[in-house]
């Protein structure tokens, strides 16, 4: 991620229908501080009138002017599907 982790948040958290973000550096299989993970909480379906592909071209395209930050989108199911410990 170049520069900090607030470079990707403060586009994502302006986008509207979405609630909050959180993100991790460092986190993933590579565990490089290079690698960045920025985890969004959309506003619940009944309250929005876009679907959540919009909302992931919106992000996508906000991230994409961003330097050095390569976007890629995974709904949450795919990311935490490995068994528990």
């Amino acid at each position: 991620l170049a520069g900090d982790a607030g470079s990707a948040l403060i586009p994502v958290g302006t986008v509207p229908d979405v609630e909050r973000t959180y993100a991790s550096i460092g986190a993933g299989d590579a565990g490089t501080v290079r690698d960045a993970r920025v985890h969004v909480k959309l506003t619940p379906r009944d309250a929005r009138d876009r679907t959540q592909k919009a909302i992931e071209r919106d992000v996508r395209a906000r991230l994409s002017r961003i330097p050095g930050i390569v976007p890629s989108l995974l709904p949450a199911s795919a990311m935490f599907s490995r068994k528990p410990l």
